[in-house]
């Protein structure tokens, strides 16, 4: 009755969402794996909660599959309902976007021990069907100071013989974000870990200031209200920080932007006369001296601008 949020439980929720999959009619959750640790890690994780389970090897023209059969409509439900069934219906859990770090890093290894691919160069790439996970590990690599660059690609054929092939939503993950992903996360295939001291310190493409990736805008489209949802935007009052579904963390002004739009009303025929005097539209003395010092407000501090961005 009761999952704990620590890093070998966000393993497994990773390692499922990558190469897992369920049976409703017979309770059953499957488990593809390849990697001996990673196999040891599941039937270690069965053991734990006494689940019944059975490892199987399938051959078949294409290749061969390892996956571990766990029997549990208990746990079948909950899988359906925590993380979504069918590879196009998975999901990051709601859960995880305010879980501790180690649930966070143990989702994210899970999921890239499976599903991430790391070349020669170190970058680390991974693909899914569904794009509402993509979005969600997107958001938990944010939490971990991890940009990843988001795409779609549209495969017409694989060895599957499949018809109907779903758009493929991708996420790429390279350079100095693949370093820090190296630093802060240790997958089950050693191959991949050698592979991630290979990446470059700094990216072609995008420019980073701080702790900001800036992104070319390409377009900007209206969307009618008709066709969508009402976006409500809630202030909550111990913090003024949120993160859009396009993995942007903004700082909400409903207040300060309601503030100044105020005071720029309420100022708007003040000027400053010839006599260093500041007035309103009657001519009476709101100051003897602007801003009680005669400083200039805009030049009172500077921003650098990257020179792409100038």
């Amino acid at each position: 009755d009761r999952l704990d949020l620590n890093r070998d439980n966000g393993i497994f929720m990773g390692l499922f969402l990558a190469d897992g999959n369920t049976d409703e009619h017979s309770g059953t959750v499957v488990v593809s794996q390849r990697d001996e640790h990673g196999t040891t890690f599941v039937n270690t994780w069965f053991d734990r909660f006494n689940i019944r389970y059975k490892e199987r090897i399938d051959k078949s023209d294409i290749g061969t599959t390892h996956s571990i059969h766990a029997y549990s409509t208990l746990l079948q439900q909950f899988l359906d309902a925590f993380v979504g069934r069918l590879a196009h219906n998975k999901k990051v859990p709601d859960a995880a976007f305010n879980a501790p770090d180690e649930f966070v890093e143990g989702v994210l290894i899970g999921y890239f021990s499976g599903d991430g691919h790391v070349d020669d160069k170190g970058s680390i790439t991974a693909g899914s069907a569904s794009e509402k996970l993509m979005d969600g590990v997107g958001l938990l690599l944010t939490r971990l100071g991890i940009f990843g660059h988001r795409g779609v690609t549209q495969l017409k054929s694989n060895n599957l013989g499949t018809k109907n092939i779903k758009p493929s939503h991708t996420i790429a993950i390279r350079a100095q974000w693949a370093s820090v992903f190296g630093k802060r996360l240790t997958l089950f295939p050693s191959y991949k870990n050698d592979r991630l001291t290979q990446t470059k310190k700094c990216h072609m493409n995008y420019v980073e200031q701080n702790d900001v990736v800036f992104d070319t805008i390409k377009t900007i489209d209206v969307i009618p209200v008709c066709e969508e949802f009402k976006l409500y935007d809630v202030t909550v009052p111990s913090t003024y920080n949120f993160a859009t579904a396009s993995m942007l963390v903004v700082r909400d002004t409903s207040e300060t932007g309601y503030i100044q739009r105020r005071l720029g009303k309420a100022m708007e025929d003040m000027k400053i006369g010839f006599d260093g005097l500041l007035k309103n539209s009657i001519g009476d003395i709101v100051q003897f001296a602007y801003g009680e010092d005669n400083f200039d407000g805009c030049k009172l501090s500077t921003q650098k601008i990257p020179k792409d961005l100038s």
